[in-house]
């Protein structure tokens, strides 16, 4: 019984299926998420206001941003950046960054804000929801990175038959499936 795999049993390597993400852009993917959520927490307040003021229930939207807007802002920037780290920690600053901006909007004198009454105003739904973010957005990670990573391309260095990287490859062919790769100029 043989364990070998034959390159033709392999899929062919391909760079170009990969879609390449700089990993210079964590920080902006942590402001990203940071920002998102502190306007629509901003914003959450204003139309829940307007909301009122013709007579529905101010807290659709609520429920609507908690259940449906956040969950989406984490899973779309998890596909975006594919670092699981990444997502699940900016996840979770969103959701922090969500109940800041409420607390803006309710109270924007920040100075006399006190720990008791951030504590007091958090929703336990927020507070689980939160947590939501954070594994939904680790799922979209972990599913993106079929398709998209965080890293610089290594395609010339590889081998355009089987996809082995040649870097210190010993000889001149490919141990893995044999070819003599091409050499850049």
């Amino acid at each position: 019984m043989s364990f070998s795999r034959t390159p033709a049993s392999l899929p062919a390597y391909n760079p170009l299926t990969m879609k390449y993400i700089s990993p210079h852009l964590e920080r902006y993917i942590y402001l990203a998420y940071a920002l998102a959520g502190i306007s629509l927490g901003i914003l959450n307040h204003v139309i829940s206001l307007n909301i009122a003021k013709h007579g529905l229930r101010p807290g659709y939207v609520t429920a609507a941003n908690v259940n449906l807007i956040l969950p989406i802002l984490a899973a779309s920037l998890a596909f975006y950046f594919p670092r699981q780290r990444t997502a699940f920690l900016g996840a979770l600053a969103s959701g922090i960054a969500f109940h800041l901006g409420m607390q803006l909007a309710n109270n924007p004198s920040v100075w006399n804000w006190r720990p008791q009454t951030i504590a007091y105003a958090t929703s336990p739904i927020l507070f689980v929801g939160t947590i939501a973010y954070a594994i939904i957005a680790l799922i979209s990670a972990t599913f993106a990175r079929k398709w998209r990573t965080v890293g610089l391309p290594d395609a010339d260095q590889r081998c355009a038959e089987c996809g082995y990287l040649l870097i210190a490859a010993p000889a001149a062919r490919c141990p893995e499936c044999g070819k003599v790769p091409l050499k850049n100029k």
